[in-house]
């Protein structure tokens, strides 16, 4: 009898056993299906896609969410936005493994637009097509999409995914720059609900701020300074990453490594899908001849041609590359030269932001801070470029260290941050990457650089206005461990183009005599304005004395100082001469005279022989004329300059220079 119960109860025991096993295989089955769905639906687990986010891609059938199906291979990966040369466009751009069709991407200023969508009711959503191109070397596909006619200070709403795909991403947003914007509204993809109707001055700067940084990788903590961006992500304008990325290229230097190249964008994706990420090549990034740099990335540049420029808050940003030919007349230096030239025609006062992955000012041991003879090259043809268009800042990295310099030109201090007379540099190597930090520097420090680190951060540049910049550079702790000031500098006008003659030693002795007519005169006048007496009443007055780093200035003026003909030339030159002899020893005099290089060639030569006739036993040297007007000199807005006379500003001082040369006056 016992038997037979014991037998029972086992047989039952058997028995929970088996349903307990089924149980728990079917439960392992739907888990095992929730994981593949959850999978597919997105290697963000924030993305929620229901019924009422189904849509019709490019004609195909209603799709989908990717939890209800779709093709793993067909997923948004390393999704980035960029700026195009046009301020109302935004270029998105991702990478699927499968091909997609047509890249598509929808989007709206309203996110629950997005989110309720159907194909039956617009709801504001505006769907775009772009191009899906096969990568000629890896393997997968580069998508892309350009929005245009945006609105300016607009947040918009987006999701992408392909014409023949079931999979859409999850919704990103970014928000435009302030532009200005055209009166009959021609190409506007979407009309802007918040009614920012901006007409202002496209050179006119909106504050903004943006993260800097080159040599981001795996590894050497780079993971802190992107947990610190994602952190801070709201205060970012910009990202620019300014060559070496990813370090793809270390066991496979000719083709790079897809692997670790998609791996390490996926993991900026938080990023790059909502702040335009603005790239340059590095040494790093080379393989294929820059075309999978710039299939990945697609900025306004191309893969021959990896350099671009554009205007943001009414400020100039220029890219070019380091990794291609620089010496003159190549084509990469005559577009920098000329997209400068142009923008300073235009703009003559704005602030330019230049950014390559080589730096030409660098103090660390590395080999190209010490001695490479490509730095002295760029130094010697870009650097010449920035000082005679006054590149305000320049951003770089390569060697692994943070300096930034004093305004700095042909390897001298020229001016300070409030008076720069030179371009002010920045390496910011310094994020995180497998090769580490560099921390061995040259000893002494070179006279121009101004601070140095060997820690773990980016930099940080907040546009405050037309005039000031701050700069910061922040650690992986998003601790302040540097920042400077930084006043607009305006060198390329004629005062400051004198101190670079001073500098070269065509004009040896330090104290200069400017006599003008002109009583309100601006740029590096304007401290001396009010200490500048009514001209038009006496037949000379004195501005005082001012140290201007380079020589001391005097300025007195001189109102009938008009040419240099007829009954007006004997005038000029007792006033001159008079003023010579009130002020003292002096070794060099700008007479800046309203006219033209043709209207005074002939007597030019005469009238300078006549005051060195004059100035028998005087410490005077050099005599230097300043052929110009009004509004090429001193304009109260610059932006009156008319485009045909501000380069002729340039051309006259040149032309000036050359003939009191061959005067063999000094």
């Amino acid at each position: 009898m016992m038997n037979k119960i014991n037998c029972t109860l086992l047989f039952v025991f058997l028995v929970l056993i088996s349903v307990c096993l089924a149980e728990n295989k079917q439960t392992h089955k739907i888990n095992t299906s929730i994981l593949s769905s959850s999978k597919i639906n997105n290697n963000n687990s924030n993305n929620k896609n229901d019924e009422s986010n189904k849509i019709k891609l490019g004609g195909s059938s209603a799709a989908a969410s990717s939890s209800q199906g779709g093709d793993v291979n067909q997923i948004p990966q390393t999704i980035k936005i960029s700026l195009t040369n046009n301020p109302n466009e935004m270029m998105i751009s991702w990478f699927t493994i499968d091909k997609i069709g047509d890249a598509i991407v929808q989007f709206s200023v309203s996110k629950s637009d997005l989110v309720h969508y159907s194909t039956n009711t617009n709801n504001g959503v505006i769907t775009v097509n772009g191009k899906s191109t096969a990568f000629s070397t890896w393997k997968g596909y580069s998508n892309s999409v350009v929005l245009t006619g945006l609105s300016p200070k607009t947040t918009y709403y987006y999701q992408c995914g392909g014409s023949t795909s079931d999979i859409l991403s999850q919704i990103n947003h970014f928000t435009t720059s302030n532009f200005p914007t055209t009166t009959n509204g021609s190409g506007k993809n979407v009309k802007s609900s918040n009614n920012n109707n901006n007409n202002s001055d496209q050179y006119t700067v909106t504050p903004f701020t943006v993260a800097v940084y080159a040599d981001m990788g795996y590894g050497g903590g780079y993971n802190n300074t992107v947990k610190v961006l994602e952190d801070n992500l709201s205060k970012y304008s910009l990202i620019l990453h300014i060559g070496d990325i990813a370090y793809a290229d270390y066991d496979k230097v000719e083709q790079g490594n897809q692997t670790i190249w998609t791996d390490f964008l996926q993991s900026l994706e938080s990023i790059t899908s909502k702040v335009p990420y603005m790239t340059t090549p590095g040494n790093h990034d080379v393989f294929y001849s820059f075309t999978a740099y710039q299939n990945t990335f697609n900025m306004p540049g191309s893969s021959n041609m990896p350099w671009y420029s554009y205007d943001y808050n009414g400020v100039h940003f220029l890219s070019y590359s380091t990794e291609s030919d620089l010496a003159p007349f190549t084509q990469q230096y005559q577009w920098i030269k000329n997209d400068l030239e142009t923008y300073r025609k235009k703009n003559p006062s704005g602030w330019v932001i230049a950014y390559a992955h080589r730096p030409y000012y660098c103090s660390t041991q590395m080999d190209w801070c010490r001695k490479q003879t490509l730095r002295a090259l760029i130094e010697s043809t870009i650097g010449e470029l920035f000082q005679n268009y006054n590149v305000d800042i320049y951003l770089a990295g390569h060697t692994h260290a943070y300096e930034r310099t004093v305004p700095v030109y042909q390897q001298s201090p020229i001016g300070s941050y409030d008076y720069p007379g030179g371009t002010v540099h920045f390496t910011i190597g310094t994020p995180g990457n497998q090769e580490g930090l560099d921390h061995n520097w040259i000893l002494p420090a070179p006279s121009w650089s101004a601070s140095r680190y060997g820690e773990l951060g980016y930099g940080q540049l907040n546009v405050v206005n037309n005039t000031h910049i701050l700069w910061q550079f922040l650690t992986d702790q998003q601790v302040v461990f540097d920042e400077q000031w930084i006043v607009k500098g305006e060198w390329h006008i004629i005062i400051n183009k004198f101190k670079n003659y001073c500098r070269k030693g065509v004009l040896k002795k330090p104290r200069i005599a400017i006599p003008t007519k002109f009583i309100k005169a601006t740029e590096e006048f304007s401290y001396c304005e009010n200490n500048l007496n009514d001209t038009s009443k006496k037949t000379q007055c004195f501005c005082n004395t001012f140290d201007m780093d380079d020589f001391i200035l005097n300025i007195f003026g001189c109102p009938r100082l008009n040419d240099t003909r007829g009954e007006q030339e004997e005038a000029n030159i007792q006033l001159i001469l008079k003023t010579i002899d009130d002020i003292g020893e002096i070794s060099a005099i700008i007479i800046v005279i309203n006219g033209s290089t043709s209207r005074l060639s002939v007597n030019l030569g005469n009238f300078l022989v006549k005051i060195k006739e004059n100035l028998l036993g005087s410490a005077l040297l050099s005599i230097c004329f300043i052929l110009t007007n009004r509004q090429r000199m001193f304009s109260i807005d610059l932006n009156l300059i008319k485009d045909s006379t501000w380069r002729r500003l340039q051309d006259d001082w040149d032309d000036c220079m050359d003939v009191i040369k061959n005067l063999n006056l000094y």
